[in-house]
């Protein structure tokens, strides 16, 4: 029998109820496979596992006649959010008539043996004045959010069991009240024609030829007026998987609440090494969240874009992924996965492309930054040699540079430029190709920070020669982009996501750089005096915000962040998107079941790597051997009473973190780092310019400005400030 496809189905019955396909989110056990992510959409609709099936809580109020469905509400109706705002046990709550829905859903195992367990967890109460008697229905279809065929369905003998394609895939808690299926090949039905007249198909076990068969589970409540009831099931991941053999079945009881707690558990140990605590609560969601979002999407020890949608390693994105979960706390991983990219050079979804070394050097480099590991950068120093000479080669090639990279997406291999890396070198600059033209300043900011970085390792393993050498090519390469920027700088836009922040390539100082960033402020981000979100890609548009942190410009970054803590592609779970469609396909969607055509890709790494790095530069980065604290905390942070601020981040001086205290007239300040740094701190917080008196440790001092800040010395691993001003009245804006 010929299959019909999602799309075909989908026109052929515009009546049933589709899924959302507007959003989604991903759950799951980081490091596990994209099979086992979890795809969720608003009001709590899933699939337990890439191509799987569909699942689906619907309540039939019997008094009035209707089915309620979050697939058909308006996006305004259902409220979703992680718990505590980034724990990703995902609460969604919806209204279905006379009765308050609010399900859980969380997922926990284990990679390493591919025993995951989706826990779904739906509380029923009745928010009326009135008696309420509703159906509780747990739809399974093929289509879900990442749906797949459904040939068979049946209740297993014990009550609290749904065979789904022979194998026990859905467990109840409690024995439901009734269950029916159908079978599309022998009916052409879906089970949603059923229950939207609020009865159950009567077949109890079926068998579809066509692979679109559907079924529910039905559960009589009856309500009076505050009353709740609370049902669970368990979903363990490709129980059915045939090669899986050692995978276990949960076991009676099934202890629902357990599970979702020990999920719980998991990513309250992941994320409790940096504590934050600030007066934005959405601060401090987005911060948690973007690594909820990027540590969720790993698999093995590789990052990955985002599931399904990017189902292969690519280093550029990748570098900043890595680098924002290794600033997280994931330093293991973050090891690991630096030394898998580091055998090779170049490589991503369109080739091998003239950004790469530069990028691997950087990302490696950041690691040890981190850590400090003197071994670990002597293993890693002949892949960072062999980028800096591909960098130098590409500086001084007269003919074009080819490298071949397997790692792309479909469409790329049949691109006859995928090997290509660059074209002959120009005016000292490498003309390097990268998302399939030559963005200048994109290519020779990142192969400069490259080289230095190279030169950095050089010297602290004891090759001065080396180091000598890339130092020289750097400065060469640092001249070549200087005598540039008067007729090239500010005509691409990735220029402005890369030149400061993160390869610190050029200064900020440089007056035709300083008036290229601001006449883009005014023409495009901020044209007309209205803040104009990026619709395409989010990542530079976070990369950008966090260049104008690094010029000083504390009011147009935070605009940006401003922008981002509001609007999400996935509303209320931080989540962001990239392009429009299945940008750069991989084409796997197509062959499942849900997400199809794609909207957008969502969640996107690059993205919340880009801005996980922005937010905690606002709080603390490095500058050479200062810490800079409080570049980007906005001013209304800044209120009288307030105590905020940061701990154990890790950073170039070890983890480090900062508390301060504002009253009228005064900001006291404890900063503490396990390497205080040389250079000591440079306060950025939002103060007033004029400083009464300067008091460090037990020392008053005098007042000293560098880097636009307040500069102060390390007496430590904590150092005490308390800073005067002249009005005590308020902290008034710089």
């Amino acid at each position: 029998m010929l299959v019909p496809s999602y799309e075909e189905m989908k026109a052929r019955h515009p009546g049933w109820i589709w899924p959302r396909g507007d959003t989604h989110i991903v759950i799951g056990v980081p490091q596990s496979l994209d099979a086992f992510k979890t795809f969720v959409e608003p009001g709590g609709s899933f699939s337990p596992g890439v191509r799987s099936f569909g699942v689906s809580l619907w309540v039939y109020d019997r008094a009035s006649g209707k089915l309620y469905a979050p697939e058909v509400m308006a996006g305004k109706a259902l409220k979703w959010r992680f718990r505590r705002g980034y724990i990703p046990v995902l609460h969604c709550e919806w209204q279905a008539g006379p009765v308050r829905v609010e399900t859980t859903l969380s997922a926990e195992g284990d990679a390493g043996t591919s025993e995951i367990v989706d826990t779904f967890i739906a509380r029923v109460s009745n928010s009326s004045g009135v008696h309420a008697d509703v159906t509780v229905y747990l739809v399974i279809r093929s289509m879900g959010p990442a749906g797949g065929p459904v040939s068979a369905l049946k209740l297993a003998p014990s009550g609290t069991e749904v065979l789904v394609n022979g194998a026990p895939l859905v467990f109840s808690e409690r024995k439901p009240d009734g269950w029916g299926c159908v079978s599309y090949s022998l009916s052409g039905k879906d089970v949603s024609e059923y229950l939207l007249e609020g009865k159950l198909p009567a077949e109890q076990s079926i068998s579809d030829k066509s692979s679109w068969g559907s079924g529910a589970l039905a559960y009589e409540l009856s309500l009076p007026p505050g009353q709740e009831e609370k049902l669970g099931w368990v979903f363990p991941v490709h129980l059915n998987h045939p090669l899986l053999k050692w995978v276990k079945a949960p076991s009676h009881p099934l202890n629902p609440e357990d599970r979702e707690k020990r999920c719980e558990e998991f990513w309250e140990k992941a994320l409790g090494s940096v504590q934050l605590d600030v007066p934005d609560s959405r601060f401090r969601e987005a911060f948690y969240s973007q690594l909820v979002h990027m540590w969720t999407a790993t698999v093995g020890d590789d990052v990955r874009i985002s599931s399904v949608h990017y189902p292969i390693p690519w280093l550029r994105d990748g570098v900043y992924i890595l680098n924002a979960l290794d600033k997280g706390g994931f330093s293991e991983f973050a090891a690991k996965a630096c030394e898998r990219i580091a055998v090779k050079d170049a490589f991503g979804g369109f080739g091998a492309e003239a950004d790469g070394p530069g990028q691997g050097a950087w990302v490696i480099s950041e690691h040890f930054r981190l850590t400090r590991d003197l071994g670990w950068l002597d293993a890693m120093y002949p892949h960072l040699k062999r980028r800096a000479e591909l960098i130098m080669r590409m500086r001084r090639s007269d003919r074009p540079l080819k490298m071949f990279s397997e790692c792309c997406v479909p469409d790329a291999l049949l691109n006859p430029a995928v090997d290509l890396l660059c074209l002959p070198a120009e005016d000292g600059l490498i003309q390097g190709r990268m998302d399939w033209h030559f963005p200048v300043f994109w290519v020779n900011c990142w192969s400069l920070c490259g080289l230095e970085r190279t030169a950095e390792a050089a010297e602290m393993l004891g090759h001065s020669v080396d180091s000598q050498r890339y130092r020289r090519e750097a400065a060469e390469l640092r001249d070549a982009l200087l005598r540039a920027v008067p007729k090239q700088f500010g005509s691409n836009e990735r220029d402005f996501a890369c030149v400061l922040w993160p390869t610190k390539a050029l200064s900020g100082e440089h007056p035709r750089i300083r008036a290229a960033f601001q006449q883009w402020w005014n023409e495009t981000r901020f044209r007309g005096g209205i803040y104009r979100a990026e619709t395409l890609w989010t990542y530079f548009e976070v990369a950008q915000a966090h260049n104008f942190l690094f010029l000083g410009e504390r009011e147009k970054a935070w605009a940006t962040v401003e922008s981002f803590l509001t609007n999400h592609a996935a509303p209320g779970l931080y989540a962001y998107h990239e392009g429009e469609g299945d940008e750069n396909s991989s084409g796997l969607w197509s062959r499942v079941r849900g997400w199809h055509p794609v909207p957008k890709v969502v969640p996107h790494g690059w993205t919340s790597a880009e801005l996980f790095l922005l937010l905690r530069d606002c709080l603390i980065y490095e500058e050479h051997d200062h810490l800079i604290v409080g570049a980007g905390v906005p001013m209304a942070w800044m209120e009288n009473g307030a105590e905020f601020g940061v701990s154990g981040l890790p950073t170039y001086f070890g983890r480090a973190g900062w508390t301060a205290q504002v009253s009228f007239g005064t900001v006291r300040l404890q900063i503490e780092a396990e390497r205080p740094p040389e250079g000591g701190y440079v306060i950025l917080l939002p103060l007033p310019q004029r400083v009464e008196e300067l008091t460090v440790g037990s020392a008053t001092v005098p007042p000293v400005r560098e880097h636009g800040g307040l500069l102060v010395p390390a007496t430590g691993r904590r150092t005490n400030v308390v800073i005067t001003f002249g009005d005590r009245e308020k902290i008034v804006r710089l």
